[in-house]
């Protein structure tokens, strides 16, 4: 029998063992795995699933940036949710160690199913009384979050969601063929890319400004635990709305941490009896309605990206895209000065100016008296764009 061979007989024994524990075992599905040896290695190529594109190729989806034409400022961005992927060599290490303790503390010994870790959250929920540990290794975690976020339908949700044997199984055989493809710091990075940390943070980059107003690679060990304690339940331990519930779980993740040998007593006695301290950092800003300058310039190029160039809505949103655009940030200023200097937003009139780029057709501001903004009870807002419509006329000054 060749090694691959003894490899997936081994997961298929692994898998076997983990599902019944769990009190998940059919034997109808598992019948082609537990029936012997023979027929275990006949269906060695059909233990493990392919895995799906979503799960071995696509970045999950991050925020597209839209700079000014200096390439540095930003005037807004695009997203559904917010998220910023990260590197694993952004990802400090305290991170990285306060997620491993408190969701799969064997996560660099198994390959993807934790038999052990399923004796030990029966044990742990028993005595507790409740669930206190998840049996999910980090690896199945990132399978279910990962088919919940590349569902296209809501009968795709519910089945990615569902309570059900078939579910469970398919997890456990595609975590077996992740392991088989992606490296464990690949994982890592994926998982904590993915997972919802709450207040609509999605990856710890996002978590990290949301809670901290700070970057991901300044964060400190009392930090990374609250962080990695919110993972289970974001609601319930989320420190905005509950501290002590918060602070709880995060003496929790330390206490983990300790027992595992990834702090010493003193470093995270340090950290228990250090204060949270909340930095809230707002989202950055959404679509052309909150654009920092230039809300109608930003509807332009919105339209042209979609309409002219026809970039699909969704790589727009959530394709981690840099768009540097040809506004110009020094005349699209001095042109909202110039037009409400003429007339004021209140005016019935509206004014408008529009600076092109003689040769290129570079279009580096457009202005209006107005506010790009979509509350119709005030008159100094609209949406529609009046420097681009063609009803304008020639109202726009060119040079």
């Amino acid at each position: 029998m060749s090694e691959s061979a003894k490899r997936r007989m081994g997961a298929a024994a692994q898998l076997v063992l983990a599902i019944m524990l769990s009190g998940a075992v059919m034997a109808g599905l598992l019948l082609p795995w537990i029936g012997g040896p023979g027929i275990a290695a006949r269906n060695a190529t059909t233990l493990l699933e392919q895995v799906p594109e979503e799960l071995s190729d696509a970045p999950p989806a991050g925020i597209t940036t839209v700079l000014a034409s200096d390439g540095v400022t930003p005037l807004t961005y695009f997203y559904d949710f917010y998220r910023v992927p990260v590197t694993i060599e952004e990802i400090p290490e305290v991170m990285q160690r306060a997620i491993v303790a408190t969701e799969d503390v064997r996560f660099y010994q198994h390959n993807g199913l934790d038999v052990q870790g399923v004796l030990r959250a029966l044990v742990t929920n028993a005595a507790a009384g409740s669930v206190q540990e998840g049996a999910s290794t980090i690896t199945q975690q990132l399978v279910k979050l990962t088919l919940l976020e590349a569902s296209d339908s809501q009968e795709d949700r519910q089945a990615a969601t569902e309570q059900s044997v078939a579910r469970k199984l398919r997890e456990a055989r595609l975590a077996l063929a992740v392991e088989e493809e992606l490296s464990k710091d690949e994982i890592l990075t994926r998982y904590l890319n993915i997972a919802y940390f709450g207040q609509g943070a999605y990856g710890i980059a996002a978590a990290a400004w949301v809670y901290f107003g700070k970057s991901i690679v300044n964060l400190t060990l009392p930090e990374a635990a609250l962080l990695a304690g919110l993972v289970q339940s974001p609601s319930s331990f989320d420190p905005l709305v509950d501290l002590e519930a918060a602070t709880t779980r995060r003496d929790i993740v330390l206490d983990r941490m300790e027992s595992a040998g990834f702090v010493t007593a003193a470093d995270a006695e340090a950290a228990r009896v250090t204060p949270i301290t909340l930095i809230t950092g707002a989202d950055p800003p959404r679509g052309c309605l909150e654009a920092t300058i230039g809300g109608f310039f930003c509807d332009f190029l919105e339209k042209y990206l979609l309409d002219t160039l026809q970039v699909p809505p969704d790589l727009l949103k959530q394709g981690s895209l840099k768009i540097v655009s040809t506004v110009d940030i020094g005349a699209q200023a001095a042109g909202d000065q110039a037009v409400l200097n003429t007339l004021a937003m209140e005016d019935s009139v509206a004014g408008v100016f529009t600076l092109q780029e003689p040769g290129t057709g570079k279009v580096r501001a457009l202005s209006v008296n107005r506010i790009y903004g979509a509350d119709t009870a005030d008159p100094r807002q609209t949406t529609v764009n009046l420097p681009t419509v063609a009803s304008a006329g020639a109202g726009s000054t060119y040079k």
